[in-house]
Protein backbone atom coordinates (compact mmCIF):
# COMPACT_ATOMS: atom_id res chain seq x y z
CA UNK A 1 0.00 0.00 0.00
CA UNK A 2 2.48 2.51 -1.30
CA UNK A 3 1.69 5.74 0.00
CA UNK A 4 3.20 8.63 -2.87
CA UNK A 5 2.73 12.07 -0.95
CA UNK A 6 5.84 10.48 1.43
CA UNK A 7 7.79 9.39 -1.43
CA UNK A 8 10.44 12.31 -2.87
CA UNK A 9 12.56 11.12 -5.90
CA UNK A 10 16.05 12.32 -5.76
CA UNK A 11 16.92 15.66 -8.02
CA UNK A 12 18.88 13.36 -10.48
CA UNK A 13 16.41 11.11 -11.01
CA UNK A 14 13.29 13.55 -11.14
CA UNK A 15 13.49 13.96 -15.11
CA UNK A 16 13.41 10.07 -15.80
CA UNK A 17 10.72 9.51 -13.07
CA UNK A 18 8.87 12.25 -14.48
CA UNK A 19 8.89 10.86 -18.22
CA UNK A 20 8.74 7.30 -17.58
CA UNK A 21 5.47 9.06 -15.64
CA UNK A 22 3.96 10.68 -18.58
CA UNK A 23 5.15 7.49 -21.05
CA UNK A 24 3.34 5.12 -19.09
CA UNK A 25 -0.10 7.62 -18.96
CA UNK A 26 0.37 8.57 -22.81
CA UNK A 27 -2.78 8.58 -24.96
CA UNK A 28 -3.48 5.80 -27.60
CA UNK A 29 -7.13 6.16 -28.21
CA UNK A 30 -9.76 8.89 -28.69
CA UNK A 31 -13.20 8.89 -27.56
CA UNK A 32 -16.10 11.52 -28.54
CA UNK A 33 -19.03 11.74 -26.87
CA UNK A 34 -22.79 13.06 -28.35
CA UNK A 35 -22.18 16.22 -25.96
CA UNK A 36 -18.92 17.64 -27.64
CA UNK A 37 -16.70 15.69 -24.65
CA UNK A 38 -13.62 14.70 -26.02
CA UNK A 39 -11.75 11.62 -24.36
CA UNK A 40 -8.00 11.05 -24.65
CA UNK A 41 -6.51 7.53 -22.87
CA UNK A 42 -7.48 3.72 -23.48
CA UNK A 43 -10.65 1.80 -24.53
CA UNK A 44 -9.71 -1.33 -22.46
CA UNK A 45 -13.05 -3.03 -23.33
CA UNK A 46 -15.34 -2.56 -26.77
CA UNK A 47 -18.71 -4.28 -26.91
CA UNK A 48 -21.54 -3.11 -29.37
CA UNK A 49 -23.62 -2.45 -26.38
CA UNK A 50 -20.68 0.06 -24.64
CA UNK A 51 -17.12 0.86 -24.52
CA UNK A 52 -15.21 0.74 -21.29
CA UNK A 53 -12.60 4.10 -21.54
CA UNK A 54 -9.81 4.78 -19.06
CA UNK A 55 -8.40 8.24 -18.65
CA UNK A 56 -6.50 10.99 -16.89
CA UNK A 57 -8.70 14.12 -15.97
CA UNK A 58 -5.10 15.51 -14.34
CA UNK A 59 -2.00 13.91 -13.92
CA UNK A 60 -2.44 12.44 -11.00
CA UNK A 61 -5.75 11.38 -11.00
CA UNK A 62 -7.15 8.44 -12.81
CA UNK A 63 -10.63 7.95 -13.96
CA UNK A 64 -12.07 4.81 -15.87
CA UNK A 65 -16.02 4.47 -17.24
CA UNK A 66 -18.79 2.55 -19.12
CA UNK A 67 -20.08 4.65 -21.84
CA UNK A 68 -22.97 3.19 -23.53
CA UNK A 69 -22.80 3.16 -27.36
CA UNK A 70 -25.72 5.10 -27.21
CA UNK A 71 -23.67 8.35 -25.62
CA UNK A 72 -20.67 8.02 -28.11
CA UNK A 73 -20.08 10.04 -31.16
CA UNK A 74 -17.18 8.17 -32.17
CA UNK A 75 -14.58 5.86 -31.49
CA UNK A 76 -10.54 5.82 -32.26
CA UNK A 77 -8.86 2.64 -31.49
CA UNK A 78 -5.16 3.00 -33.00
CA UNK A 79 -3.60 -0.24 -34.18
CA UNK A 80 -0.65 -1.55 -31.85
CA UNK A 81 2.14 0.48 -33.65
CA UNK A 82 0.06 3.44 -33.95
CA UNK A 83 -0.66 3.58 -30.26
CA UNK A 84 3.40 2.42 -29.03
CA UNK A 85 4.60 5.36 -31.54
CA UNK A 86 2.10 8.00 -29.77
CA UNK A 87 4.50 8.32 -26.39
CA UNK A 88 7.77 8.24 -28.39
CA UNK A 89 6.78 10.91 -30.56
CA UNK A 90 6.45 13.17 -27.62
CA UNK A 91 10.60 12.64 -26.19
CA UNK A 92 12.11 15.84 -28.69
CA UNK A 93 13.05 17.95 -27.96
CA UNK A 94 14.34 16.43 -24.94
CA UNK A 95 14.39 17.72 -21.68
CA UNK A 96 16.48 19.72 -20.00
CA UNK A 97 19.49 18.96 -17.84
CA UNK A 98 19.22 14.98 -18.14
CA UNK A 99 21.90 12.86 -17.10
CA UNK A 100 23.76 10.07 -19.77
CA UNK A 101 22.41 7.18 -17.70
CA UNK A 102 18.57 9.11 -18.46
CA UNK A 103 19.17 8.98 -22.07
CA UNK A 104 20.68 5.28 -22.06
CA UNK A 105 17.12 4.29 -20.42
CA UNK A 106 15.54 6.05 -22.39
CA UNK A 107 17.22 4.53 -25.37
CA UNK A 108 17.23 1.03 -24.21
CA UNK A 109 13.60 0.45 -22.79
CA UNK A 110 11.54 2.85 -24.99
CA UNK A 111 13.07 3.54 -28.50
CA UNK A 112 15.16 0.35 -29.45
CA UNK A 113 12.29 -1.71 -28.40
CA UNK A 114 9.90 -0.28 -30.70
CA UNK A 115 12.16 -0.33 -33.72
CA UNK A 116 12.87 -4.05 -32.98
CA UNK A 117 9.06 -4.88 -32.38
CA UNK A 118 7.42 -2.95 -35.70
CA UNK A 119 10.41 -2.22 -38.19
CA UNK A 120 8.04 -1.80 -40.82
CA UNK A 121 5.57 0.58 -38.79
CA UNK A 122 5.13 3.88 -41.03
CA UNK A 123 6.89 5.37 -38.03
CA UNK A 124 9.72 3.48 -37.70
CA UNK A 125 11.90 5.82 -39.92
CA UNK A 126 10.52 9.04 -37.20
CA UNK A 127 11.31 6.71 -34.38
CA UNK A 128 15.39 6.05 -35.71
CA UNK A 129 15.23 9.91 -36.21
CA UNK A 130 14.64 10.12 -32.15
CA UNK A 131 17.18 7.35 -31.33
CA UNK A 132 19.88 9.20 -33.46
CA UNK A 133 19.16 12.17 -31.51
CA UNK A 134 19.28 10.86 -28.29
CA UNK A 135 22.57 8.76 -28.97
CA UNK A 136 23.73 12.16 -29.94
CA UNK A 137 22.90 13.98 -27.12
CA UNK A 138 24.42 11.23 -24.85
CA UNK A 139 27.35 11.71 -26.48
CA UNK A 140 27.62 15.13 -25.66
CA UNK A 141 26.61 15.09 -21.93
CA UNK A 142 29.41 12.61 -21.86
CA UNK A 143 31.92 15.04 -22.98
CA UNK A 144 30.44 17.57 -20.13
CA UNK A 145 28.07 19.62 -21.65
CA UNK A 146 24.42 20.26 -20.39
CA UNK A 147 21.16 21.40 -21.73
CA UNK A 148 19.30 24.54 -20.38
CA UNK A 149 16.35 26.22 -22.05
CA UNK A 150 16.65 23.89 -25.25
CA UNK A 151 20.28 25.51 -25.71
CA UNK A 152 23.74 23.35 -24.77
CA UNK A 153 25.91 25.19 -22.37
CA UNK A 154 30.04 24.31 -22.45
CA UNK A 155 31.29 23.24 -18.62
CA UNK A 156 33.10 26.43 -18.56
CA UNK A 157 30.41 28.68 -19.28
CA UNK A 158 28.00 26.67 -16.16
CA UNK A 159 30.64 26.97 -14.03
CA UNK A 160 30.95 30.68 -14.13
CA UNK A 161 27.27 31.16 -14.33
CA UNK A 162 26.61 28.20 -11.69
CA UNK A 163 24.30 30.52 -9.40
CA UNK A 164 22.36 31.51 -12.82
CA UNK A 165 21.91 27.79 -14.06
CA UNK A 166 21.33 26.00 -10.65
CA UNK A 167 18.38 28.18 -10.15
CA UNK A 168 17.16 27.73 -14.29
CA UNK A 169 17.56 23.86 -13.41
CA UNK A 170 15.16 23.89 -10.25
CA UNK A 171 12.43 25.90 -11.69
CA UNK A 172 12.03 23.69 -14.47
CA UNK A 173 11.97 20.62 -12.02
CA UNK A 174 9.23 22.52 -10.05
CA UNK A 175 7.51 22.75 -13.27
CA UNK A 176 7.78 19.59 -14.01
CA UNK A 177 6.40 18.20 -10.61
CA UNK A 178 3.55 20.66 -10.80
CA UNK A 179 2.50 19.36 -14.15
CA UNK A 180 2.63 15.65 -12.47
CA UNK A 181 0.60 16.58 -9.66
CA UNK A 182 3.65 16.11 -7.45
CA UNK A 183 2.63 19.78 -5.64
CA UNK A 184 4.41 18.73 -2.55
CA UNK A 185 7.87 18.32 -4.24
CA UNK A 186 7.67 21.65 -6.27
CA UNK A 187 6.97 23.64 -2.81
CA UNK A 188 10.20 21.80 -1.82
CA UNK A 189 11.97 23.41 -4.88
CA UNK A 190 10.30 26.47 -4.02
CA UNK A 191 11.63 26.31 -0.82
CA UNK A 192 15.30 25.74 -2.38
CA UNK A 193 15.01 28.74 -4.81
CA UNK A 194 13.95 30.73 -1.56
CA UNK A 195 16.71 30.10 0.11
CA UNK A 196 19.63 29.78 -2.19
CA UNK A 197 18.63 32.00 -5.27
CA UNK A 198 16.56 35.13 -4.40
CA UNK A 199 18.64 37.07 -6.85
CA UNK A 200 17.69 35.10 -10.08
CA UNK A 201 15.16 35.42 -12.55
CA UNK A 202 14.23 32.11 -11.90
CA UNK A 203 13.17 32.80 -8.25
CA UNK A 204 10.97 35.69 -9.45
CA UNK A 205 9.23 33.57 -12.30
CA UNK A 206 8.54 30.80 -9.28
CA UNK A 207 6.52 32.89 -7.42
CA UNK A 208 3.11 32.46 -9.41
CA UNK A 209 4.35 29.27 -9.44
CA UNK A 210 4.14 28.86 -5.98
CA UNK A 211 1.27 30.51 -5.33
CA UNK A 212 -0.35 27.79 -8.09
CA UNK A 213 0.91 24.96 -6.58
CA UNK A 214 -0.13 26.02 -2.73
CA UNK A 215 -3.87 26.58 -4.25
CA UNK A 216 -3.96 23.05 -6.01
CA UNK A 217 -2.50 21.35 -3.08
CA UNK A 218 -4.72 23.08 -0.78
CA UNK A 219 -7.50 21.89 -3.06
CA UNK A 220 -6.19 18.39 -3.07
CA UNK A 221 -5.75 18.29 1.42
CA UNK A 222 -9.43 19.48 1.61
CA UNK A 223 -10.90 16.84 -0.62
CA UNK A 224 -8.37 13.80 1.73
CA UNK A 225 -10.01 15.63 4.80
CA UNK A 226 -13.78 15.44 4.08
CA UNK A 227 -12.81 12.07 1.93
CA UNK A 228 -11.39 10.59 5.24
CA UNK A 229 -14.09 8.93 6.89
CA UNK A 230 -15.30 7.05 3.92
CA UNK A 231 -11.77 6.05 3.43
CA UNK A 232 -11.12 4.79 6.81
CA UNK A 233 -14.81 2.99 6.56
CA UNK A 234 -13.15 1.48 3.45
CA UNK A 235 -10.26 0.18 4.77
CA UNK A 236 -12.25 -1.32 7.76
CA UNK A 237 -14.68 -3.04 5.15
CA UNK A 238 -11.20 -4.30 3.30
CA UNK A 239 -9.76 -5.70 6.43
CA UNK A 240 -12.92 -7.69 7.41
CA UNK A 241 -12.44 -9.56 3.43
CA UNK A 242 -8.60 -10.34 4.31
CA UNK A 243 -7.71 -13.78 6.00
CA UNK A 244 -5.22 -13.80 8.59
CA UNK A 245 -2.38 -13.92 6.58
CA UNK A 246 -3.58 -10.70 4.15
CA UNK A 247 -4.71 -8.47 7.20
CA UNK A 248 -0.86 -8.89 9.06
CA UNK A 249 0.54 -7.69 5.49
CA UNK A 250 -1.91 -5.05 5.33
CA UNK A 251 -1.29 -4.04 8.66
CA UNK A 252 2.59 -3.99 8.47
CA UNK A 253 2.48 -1.67 5.18
CA UNK A 254 0.10 0.65 7.13
CA UNK A 255 3.00 0.77 9.91
CA UNK A 256 5.63 1.00 7.33
CA UNK A 257 3.68 4.00 5.93
CA UNK A 258 3.12 5.32 9.81
CA UNK A 259 6.98 5.29 10.23
CA UNK A 260 8.03 6.46 7.43
CA UNK A 261 6.07 9.62 7.47
CA UNK A 262 7.90 9.94 10.67
CA UNK A 263 11.12 9.44 9.37
CA UNK A 264 10.25 12.53 6.59
CA UNK A 265 8.63 15.04 8.89
CA UNK A 266 11.92 14.94 11.44
CA UNK A 267 14.22 15.36 8.12
CA UNK A 268 11.66 17.83 6.73
CA UNK A 269 11.77 19.62 10.15
CA UNK A 270 15.32 19.83 10.38
CA UNK A 271 15.71 21.75 6.93
CA UNK A 272 12.68 23.81 7.96
CA UNK A 273 10.82 22.72 5.40
CA UNK A 274 7.24 24.83 5.59
CA UNK A 275 5.47 22.58 4.68
CA UNK A 276 5.54 18.59 5.77
CA UNK A 277 4.79 15.47 4.10
CA UNK A 278 1.35 13.73 4.84
CA UNK A 279 -0.06 10.47 4.02
CA UNK A 280 -4.17 10.03 3.18
CA UNK A 281 -4.82 7.27 6.47
CA UNK A 282 -3.11 10.44 8.89
CA UNK A 283 -5.57 13.11 9.19
CA UNK A 284 -3.23 14.58 12.03
CA UNK A 285 -0.65 15.03 8.89
CA UNK A 286 -3.60 16.03 6.37
CA UNK A 287 -4.58 19.28 8.92
CA UNK A 288 -0.74 19.78 9.92
CA UNK A 289 -0.31 20.69 5.74
CA UNK A 290 -3.53 22.38 4.96
CA UNK A 291 -2.58 24.71 8.06
CA UNK A 292 1.05 25.50 6.64
CA UNK A 293 -0.15 25.80 3.77
CA UNK A 294 -2.70 28.55 4.76
CA UNK A 295 0.50 30.26 6.80
CA UNK A 296 2.54 29.96 3.11
CA UNK A 297 -0.33 31.62 0.75
CA UNK A 298 0.22 35.27 3.66
CA UNK A 299 4.12 35.01 2.93
CA UNK A 300 3.28 34.37 -0.96
CA UNK A 301 1.35 37.94 -1.11
CA UNK A 302 4.37 39.63 0.63
CA UNK A 303 6.26 38.23 -1.96
CA UNK A 304 4.16 39.55 -4.69
CA UNK A 305 4.26 42.51 -3.28
CA UNK A 306 7.92 42.82 -3.27
CA UNK A 307 8.44 41.29 -7.33
CA UNK A 308 9.72 44.08 -8.68
CA UNK A 309 12.36 44.70 -6.56
CA UNK A 310 13.33 40.70 -6.46
CA UNK A 311 13.46 41.32 -10.16
CA UNK A 312 15.62 44.42 -10.56
CA UNK A 313 18.28 42.93 -7.99
CA UNK A 314 18.31 39.98 -10.37
CA UNK A 315 19.11 42.08 -13.11
CA UNK A 316 21.94 43.67 -11.52
CA UNK A 317 23.50 40.24 -10.42
CA UNK A 318 23.40 38.94 -13.83
CA UNK A 319 25.39 41.69 -14.38
CA UNK A 320 27.47 41.64 -12.11
CA UNK A 321 28.34 37.27 -12.41
CA UNK A 322 28.95 38.19 -16.73
CA UNK A 323 31.35 40.75 -15.45
CA UNK A 324 32.66 38.57 -12.93
CA UNK A 325 33.09 35.96 -16.24
CA UNK A 326 34.96 38.12 -18.44
CA UNK A 327 37.38 39.24 -15.94
CA UNK A 328 36.32 42.42 -14.42
CA UNK A 329 36.13 41.73 -10.75
CA UNK A 330 36.11 45.69 -9.70
CA UNK A 331 32.79 46.17 -11.79
CA UNK A 332 31.55 42.86 -10.90
CA UNK A 333 31.97 43.61 -6.68
CA UNK A 334 30.31 47.18 -7.40
CA UNK A 335 27.09 45.30 -8.95
CA UNK A 336 26.84 43.11 -6.34
CA UNK A 337 26.63 45.67 -3.56
CA UNK A 338 24.46 47.49 -5.45
CA UNK A 339 22.05 44.25 -5.59
CA UNK A 340 22.27 44.25 -1.49
CA UNK A 341 20.96 47.10 -1.02
CA UNK A 342 18.11 46.23 -3.87
CA UNK A 343 17.12 42.90 -2.12
CA UNK A 344 14.38 42.62 0.40
CA UNK A 345 16.22 39.88 1.48
CA UNK A 346 19.37 37.71 0.75
CA UNK A 347 20.46 34.13 0.51
CA UNK A 348 23.26 31.72 1.04
CA UNK A 349 24.90 31.93 -2.09
CA UNK A 350 25.02 35.86 -2.84
CA UNK A 351 27.18 36.75 0.32
CA UNK A 352 29.71 33.72 -1.31
CA UNK A 353 29.72 35.18 -4.33
CA UNK A 354 30.44 38.57 -3.28
CA UNK A 355 33.10 37.37 -1.44
CA UNK A 356 35.22 35.69 -4.00
CA UNK A 357 34.62 38.67 -6.22
CA UNK A 358 35.95 41.24 -3.22
CA UNK A 359 38.93 38.33 -2.83
CA UNK A 360 39.86 39.02 -6.82
CA UNK A 361 39.78 42.74 -6.79
CA UNK A 362 42.30 42.12 -3.44
CA UNK A 363 44.42 40.50 -5.26
CA UNK A 364 44.35 42.21 -8.64
CA UNK A 365 45.38 45.19 -6.55
CA UNK A 366 48.44 43.49 -5.19
CA UNK A 367 49.37 42.28 -8.35
CA UNK A 368 48.95 45.15 -10.66
CA UNK A 369 52.44 47.64 -10.16
CA UNK A 370 52.10 51.27 -8.82
CA UNK A 371 52.41 54.10 -11.42
CA UNK A 372 56.51 55.50 -10.64
CA UNK A 373 56.36 58.83 -9.36
CA UNK A 374 58.83 61.50 -11.64
CA UNK A 375 61.92 62.60 -10.64
CA UNK A 376 62.25 65.94 -9.12
CA UNK A 377 66.27 67.79 -10.75
CA UNK A 378 67.93 65.37 -12.34
CA UNK A 379 69.46 65.42 -15.53
CA UNK A 380 67.25 67.47 -18.26
CA UNK A 381 66.27 65.07 -21.32
CA UNK A 382 67.54 64.91 -24.63
CA UNK A 383 66.01 67.58 -27.02
CA UNK A 384 65.24 70.21 -23.88
CA UNK A 385 65.44 73.68 -25.40
CA UNK A 386 66.93 74.92 -22.32
CA UNK A 387 69.62 72.31 -22.38
CA UNK A 388 70.25 71.81 -26.29
CA UNK A 389 70.30 75.70 -26.95
CA UNK A 390 66.99 75.63 -29.39
CA UNK A 391 66.84 78.66 -30.75
CA UNK A 392 63.46 77.26 -32.32
CA UNK A 393 61.83 80.56 -30.69
CA UNK A 394 60.04 78.16 -28.59
CA UNK A 395 59.19 80.16 -25.44
CA UNK A 396 60.96 79.29 -22.06
CA UNK A 397 59.00 78.76 -19.13
CA UNK A 398 59.26 81.69 -16.66
CA UNK A 399 61.83 80.50 -13.96
CA UNK A 400 59.50 81.29 -10.19
CA UNK A 401 61.13 83.93 -8.04
CA UNK A 402 61.45 82.81 -4.83
CA UNK A 403 62.88 84.32 -1.26
CA UNK A 404 64.40 81.23 -0.45
CA UNK A 405 68.30 82.14 0.99
CA UNK A 406 69.42 79.00 -0.89
CA UNK A 407 69.50 81.11 -4.15
CA UNK A 408 71.74 83.61 -2.44
CA UNK A 409 75.66 84.01 -3.02
CA UNK A 410 77.93 83.41 -0.36
CA UNK A 411 78.31 87.23 -0.11
CA UNK A 412 74.77 87.69 0.94
CA UNK A 413 73.46 89.29 -2.05
CA UNK A 414 70.75 87.45 -4.58
CA UNK A 415 71.66 87.08 -8.27
CA UNK A 416 68.87 89.54 -8.74
CA UNK A 417 70.36 92.28 -6.95
CA UNK A 418 73.72 91.99 -8.05
CA UNK A 419 72.33 92.79 -11.80
CA UNK A 420 70.43 95.73 -10.36
CA UNK A 421 73.44 97.02 -9.15
CA UNK A 422 75.20 96.65 -12.44
CA UNK A 423 72.66 98.32 -13.74
CA UNK A 424 72.80 101.34 -11.45
CA UNK A 425 76.74 101.81 -12.40
CA UNK A 426 76.45 101.74 -15.48
CA UNK A 427 73.08 104.16 -15.93
CA UNK A 428 74.85 106.85 -13.67
CA UNK A 429 78.23 106.64 -15.46
CA UNK A 430 76.34 107.15 -18.75
CA UNK A 431 74.86 110.39 -16.85
CA UNK A 432 77.89 111.76 -16.29
CA UNK A 433 79.39 111.10 -20.04
CA UNK A 434 76.25 113.06 -20.78
CA UNK A 435 76.59 115.79 -18.38
CA UNK A 436 80.41 115.87 -19.20
CA UNK A 437 80.16 116.51 -23.11
CA UNK A 438 77.40 118.95 -22.67
CA UNK A 439 79.66 121.59 -20.66
CA UNK A 440 82.42 120.67 -22.79
CA UNK A 441 80.01 121.89 -25.69
CA UNK A 442 78.72 124.84 -23.89
CA UNK A 443 82.11 126.04 -23.31
CA UNK A 444 83.50 125.89 -26.73
CA UNK A 445 80.58 128.00 -27.89
CA UNK A 446 81.03 130.40 -25.35
CA UNK A 447 84.51 130.71 -26.64
CA UNK A 448 83.69 131.72 -30.05
CA UNK A 449 80.80 134.17 -29.16
CA UNK A 450 83.86 135.99 -27.52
Amino acid sequence: MKNTPVHVPTSRQLTLALMASFLSLANADTLKLKDGTVLEGTATKVTPEEVTFKWRPKPSISDEKVFKRSEIAELIVLTPDEAAAVPLRKLVPTPDNMSATEYGKVIKDQLQPYLSKFPSSKFAKEIQGILDTYTKEMEDINKGGIKLNGEWISPTDFRTKEYIYNSVIIRREMEAEMKAGNYKEALDKMTKLKTDYVATNSFVEAIDLYEKALIEMQDSLISMEQGHPALLEELEKQKKTLNKSELDQLMIELKKNEGELKIKNDIERNKRSPILSYDKYNLNSIKTAKSAIEKELAAVSKLKEQKPKYAEAAQIVEKAINESAKGNPTLALTNFEMAKKVLPSMDTKLPVLMAAAKASVDELQKTTPKPTPAPSGGPTPKGDPAKSGDKSGTKKPETPKSDSSADKPKGGATVEEEDNTMTYLLAGAGVLVLAGLGWTMMGKRKNKDE
